[in-house]
């Protein structure tokens, strides 16, 4: 089964999660990264999300 796009939830107005101030990349309904403050994300190919407006909760 191939493996779906990552996304990249970008820049939340606020996140519930240590180390994730620029926001989580996501692939297959699993957490793949955290991006840290004053970071990229890593991930290649991925779409992203701007979540300037949204706050991201578990």
């Amino acid at each position: 089964m191939p493996q779906a796009q990552p996304i990249w939830i970008k820049d939340p107005l606020s996140i519930l999660a240590d180390g994730a101030e620029r926001g989580v990349v996501i692939q297959d309904g699993k957490i793949v990264e955290l991006v840290g403050r004053g970071r990229q994300a890593a991930t290649a190919d991925m779409t992203i999300f701007d979540a300037s407006t949204h706050v991201v909760l578990p």
